[in-house]
């Protein structure tokens, strides 16, 4: 009853049998049997296992309720921003975009929102242009002046405007 393996095993199963409303039944089962501690990776597992035997659009809907709840953790952004990017999602490059919009937009840390944009200018580098690049580095340019009013590290800002431009830096 307390092994999230065990009802992760059993959703997986039911998502291979075309069964997502089993699923989604044994996930909210599962809630009530678990520990607190263990809700949020089972719901990311179950939005995951969404993305990859079920539909697109119900594991939007779990990670958008996820996120609502815990919209500072990062390891949460970069698994659905994982789901959102990976080849095969059916993805529109748009729908990535706003997601990366979504994420800019929070109140995080320096260092946090450098792993946003640094990863949104790579996917950019990858699937966009030379425009929505551009629209990317002015994002991070246009956060590192709000953060200049405030708490801003200067080498933070540093590599921040430097990570724009190469991407072998490893900080």
């Amino acid at each position: 009853k307390a092994s999230k393996k065990v009802w992760l095993a059993k959703m997986e199963w039911q998502m291979r049998s075309a069964e997502p409303a089993a699923a989604k039944a044994t996930l909210e089962r599962a809630l009530q049997s678990l520990p607190r501690r263990k809700h949020v990776p089972t719901i990311v597992k179950f939005a995951q296992l969404e993305y990859r035997l079920g539909s697109v659009e119900r594991a939007r809907t779990v990670f958008d309720g996820v996120m609502a709840h815990h919209p500072k953790r990062l390891d949460l952004w970069g698994i659905y921003l994982d789901m959102e990017t990976r080849k095969g999602a059916g993805t529109l490059p748009a729908d990535v975009r706003r997601l990366f919009e979504r994420a800019s937009s929070l109140k995080l840390s320096s260092k946090k929102m450098k792993y946003v944009f640094k990863r949104w200018l790579d996917w950019e580098l990858a699937n966009g242009d030379a425009t929505t690049m551009a629209h990317v580095k002015a994002k991070a340019h246009e956060y590192v002046q709000l953060k200049a009013g405030g708490e801003v590290d200067a080498a933070a800002t540093a590599d921040e405007e430097g990570n724009d431009d190469d991407d072998d830096d490893e900080n």
